[in-house]
């Protein structure tokens, strides 16, 4: 039975008095240097920094108690917290998550769910110096956060550090659901690298500094997809870094793709969400050009099929443009096998479709993302070290 209690969030919780926006602020916020060692005195080696858990979920009732076991686990020598933020599930997700040691939110409104908005509203009202973003599919791997949160804590300008997901086959879909080819070839290049590397872009399993997300504001609430590479473009650009670790940080269990796996992304907005990324990008020509060189392939072939319309008019030009294309193809199945062949050219047709039918309004800014809306449905263990300064949020607006 569900007991209506008061709003989660008042006037004094909005985004902008929310201690993830105000801590150091946007203007006067300084990036990591050797000086940042002095947050943690000469214990830096030994100290952990505060940790934030966000554990994005929708419909995982399977899955979410072995996620939720395995952060535990994962994050046992730090003083952490963990916020489960649930994007209005319709099965048990929102059940089995409160019966772990974690704050619940829960994104009442497929209107203002995306993975991007979890994110978001996670780290808004998370109170860690680090943030760590998992989805909830994914298994933590052991032996490799606490390293990691200390590279993050001292190494300088240093915004994010991630890894490899072992999912198997699952990364080449899951990769192209993030960009397109040119993002597939690059996980699956460095998937196999012994040495860690400075990327762009961090996706999936990801630790970030809480003051470096706030300088540009964290993730997008209202980008359905590409939020993992908009957020790394807006960070490198302000000068921070980002370091992928050769090791495996997750287990993926993504399910099988399917041939109706485009229908998917289409009716959950993925590619009308890439527009939106570029449309967000356009007053900043170093975003648009990082985002538009990421997406390459698909720029290359939604020129192709605009040189196709064009010779609609006159036959013999489409004609030579057809056959063309017909070898073009050819060769991709020929090269890529007929199963990638089929998830470019409908991910490139589809995302064509999106952008000659997209809304090309601004997207709204990341501050008018309704908080208020959020449902605290459980309050879980704070980190021992902030509960003096207080907590993000207050219980929500409904309890189990």
């Amino acid at each position: 039975m569900t007991t209506q209690h008061s709003s989660g969030r008042d006037s004094q919780n909005s985004p902008r008095n929310n201690r993830y926006y105000t801590r150091k602020g946007y203007d006067s916020i300084q990036k990591k240097s050797d000086s940042f060692r002095g947050k943690y005195g000469t214990a830096a080696e030994e100290r952990l920094p505060p940790l934030s858990v966000v554990v994005i979920a929708r419909n995982e009732a399977d899955r979410i108690d072995r996620c939720l076991d395995a952060v535990r686990t994962a994050t046992e020598a730090f003083d952490s917290e963990v916020v489960v933020v649930d994007s209005n599930s319709t099965d048990r997700t929102v059940e089995r998550a409160s019966d772990h040691p974690a704050s619940v939110l829960r994104i009442p409104d497929d209107d203002l769910s995306a993975p991007a908005a979890g994110r978001y509203v996670g780290a808004a009202f998370a109170a860690g110096e680090q943030v760590l973003f998992v989805d909830s599919d994914v298994v933590l791997a052991d032996g490799w956060l606490e390293a990691a949160s200390r590279r993050l804590a001292t190494a300088p300008n240093l915004a994010g550090v991630g890894g490899h997901l072992d999912e198997g086959e699952a990364t080449a879909n899951d990769a192209s659901e993030t960009a397109d080819g040119d993002a597939t070839e690059a996980t699956e290049t460095t998937g196999t690298t012994q040495t860690t590397e400075e990327v762009d872009w961090l996706h999936g399993v990801a630790l970030y500094d809480a003051d470096a997300l706030a300088s540009v504001g964290g993730f997008d609430p209202f980008l359905r997809s590409l939020e993992d590479l908009h957020l790394g473009f807006e960070l490198t650009r302000e000068g921070y870094r980002l370091v992928q670790l050769p090791t495996v940080v997750g287990d993926h269990a993504r399910d099988s793709a399917t041939h109706l796996e485009p229908v998917r992304r289409w009716r959950r907005g993925f590619f009308h969400g890439v527009a939106d990324a570029l449309f967000r990008s356009a007053s900043s020509p170093r975003l648009l050009v990082k985002h538009l060189e990421t997406l390459r392939h698909s720029v290359a072939a939604n020129c192709w099929l605009l040189v196709g319309l064009a010779t609609l008019a006159a036959p013999p030009a489409f004609a030579v443009w057809l056959a063309i294309s017909v070898v073009g193809v050819a060769a991709m199945a020929w090269t890529q096998g007929l199963v990638r062949t089929y998830e470019l050219l409908t991910f490139w047709f589809l995302l064509f479709v999106a952008v000659a039918t997209h809304d090309w309004r601004a997207p709204p800014g990341r501050d008018q993302y309704p908080l208020d809306r959020i449902e605290c449905v459980k309050r879980g263990p704070g980190l021992q070290s902030r509960r003096a300064r207080g907590r993000a949020f207050r219980r929500g607006s409904r309890t189990r």
